[in-house]
């Protein structure tokens, strides 16, 4: 089923997705006697950044056998060394008696646990990050309902001009400016990093004509983080640049131009750049594209234009710092063009690109590999026919991919399908042909896609008249009615989606919006779609 919301039908529908695990990162440290095995954050932005996604949030205090002194374990679970004399004779009558959010269980040592974000601990009171803070609108916790009533999104403030309102989700400018000219960076212009933060990257036009590449960045209940916007120094508006977050937090970003370069962005902001991947003489960098390992490592791809009548898509492999390593590498066959590159958890690639055979139509063709070979024998075909612009998106078992196709429309309709991480990428698949069911031919280009729960979504641009539709494989939460009557009112372009625990970010370009600056040429705006309440229920 494909859940289509257009300027006609305004949808406004419901689903239900699978809860994510938290992500549990392990270190050591040895305490008197004690010994971490799992260490979790202290931190109340990271303990709830996936609201009701986090089945536990874990911590544990333990007390020293040797002096009966309170320790703070900000490792988490913790256990003993069972050869330790400091064991002998242990009584668990000196365990401090447990917080309102947390449980003691005492063996040979206390170990406290936290409860459940959500969990009551008191009248008026709810366990949050292992605190019991008053319930309501900006505790930082979604209510499902009926009792308390029902939320949309809740960010933890009760800041009423960000992306979270009373906890409502509102459209939010991020960029806009009296006779200013902003713009999106194309359609992979928002990744979200390890912690659930989002990075979204801004063209902005200055007065001159130059253009600043600039990135702003939200955290994980979908706030923005109060600080000046990232420069990344200038980048052609013409062109795209390209983030994306990597799984230890922070981002990479690929700007094209006379080089292509990599800017790095830790989890505190700091920036490190630009490092060049690539140098060519003329401009020779257009159609970056980005990938972030679970390593650390670096996949970057673009088309070369140094031959304009014989175009090569290509990559290469930077280290963490984003230092090239090896050299850049061809692939596929003939003239190729508008790499996508996708990686998953496992350390899993995948690089789609447009093959252009001499005499015969474009096609869509795939390849996985892994940091060092090539998974598949030969590239897999995506689509046979007159295929181009695609984009990719991590799903649960493997990637989704969007691109336009012209094999039954010549202005382009949206397909979707699914590629597998293991065994046939395409096993039992089938692209799935988002536009044009009704027969009209109209232009439809400049895809973005993202996973929604089990399933995706997807946005594109309409051309003559300008706008933006959505499309979806299981039906959207009522809160999308408010991003639809927007997106679809002719003067919206530029598309980007990217999706977090809490619901999937939109961003895009606006000419004529009633948000923001009433004289600015464009603005960019933003949007949080919330999962559905459904999604959340335990």
């Amino acid at each position: 089923m494909v859940a289509r919301a257009s300027p006609s039908s305004r949808l406004a529908l419901a689903f239900i997705a699978a809860a994510a695990p938290l992500s549990l990162a392990v270190s050591g440290c040895s305490c008197a006697g004690v010994t971490s095995a799992i260490d979790v954050t202290s931190d109340m932005d990271a303990a709830v950044e996936f609201g009701h996604d986090a089945a536990h949030s874990l911590d544990a205090r333990t007390i020293d056998p040797t002096d009966g002194s309170p320790h703070i374990a900000d490792t988490g679970i913790t256990s003993i060394d069972a050869s330790s004399d400091a064991l002998a004779g242990f009584d668990c009558a000196s365990c401090a008696a447990a917080g309102p959010c947390e449980t003691l269980r005492c063996t040979r040592f206390c170990e406290y646990a936290r409860l459940d974000d959500g969990q009551p601990c008191g009248e008026g009171m709810i366990c949050l990050a292992g605190a019991c803070v008053a319930r309501g609108c900006g505790d930082g916790w979604r209510e499902l309902g009926p009792t308390p009533a029902p939320e949309s999104c809740d960010d933890g403030n009760d800041i009423p001009t960000d992306t979270c309102r009373n906890c409502q989700p509102a459209i939010y400018p991020l960029l806009s400016r009296p006779e200013g000219e902003d713009r999106t960076s194309g359609s992979s212009a928002i990744a979200i990093d390890g912690r659930g933060h989002a990075l979204a990257l801004v063209s902005s036009l200055g007065e001159g004509g130059g253009s600043e590449l600039l990135a702003f960045e939200f955290d994980a209940r979908g706030a923005p983080i109060e600080r000046a916007p990232l420069a990344l120094g200038g980048a052609p508006i013409t062109d795209r640049a390209v983030v994306s977050g990597r799984p230890s937090g922070g981002w990479a970003v690929a700007v094209p131009g006379e080089s292509l370069s990599v800017w790095l962005i830790d989890e505190s902001g700091g920036v490190s750049g630009p490092h060049d991947v690539s140098e060519a003489a003329g401009g020779a960098h257009t159609e970056p594209t980005i990938a972030s390992g679970p390593e650390g490592d670096l996949l970057v791809a673009w088309t070369d234009l140094t031959l304009p009548t014989n175009p090569h898509a290509v990559l290469r492999w930077p280290d963490p710092d984003a230092v090239p390593t090896g050299e850049v590498e061809a692939f596929g066959s003939g003239s190729t063009v508008s790499p996508a590159v996708g990686q998953n958890a496992e350390g899993i690639f995948i690089v789609v690109w447009t093959e252009l055979p001499s005499g015969m139509p474009a096609r869509l063709v795939g390849r996985r590999r892994s940091r060092d070979v090539w998974i598949d024998d030969s590239p897999f075909a995506v689509s046979e026919v007159r295929a181009t612009s695609v984009v990719l998106a991590e799903a649960t078992e493997g990637w989704w991919a969007a691109w336009v196709d012209r094999a039954l429309d010549p202005d382009g309709d949206i397909y979707v399908r699914a590629i597998g991480a293991e065994g046939p990428p395409l096993e039992d698949v089938s692209a799935i042909r988002v536009t044009g069911l009704d027969g009209a031919s109209r232009t439809e280009a400049a895809p973005s896609i993202a996973a929604y729960g089990e399933s995706w979504i997807a946005a594109w641009e309409v051309r003559f008249p300008p706008g933006i539709e959505i499309a979806s494989g299981t039906p959207l939460d009522p809160a999308s009615e408010t991003l639809i009557a927007e997106i679809s009112n002719h003067a919206e372009r530029g598309p980007a989606l990217a999706t977090v625990p809490r619901g999937t970010w939109f961003l895009w370009t606006d000419d004529g919006s009633d948000f923001g600056e009433p004289t600015a040429r464009s603005s960019v705006l933003t949007y949080l779609l919330p999962l559905p309440r459904a999604a959340h229920e335990l």
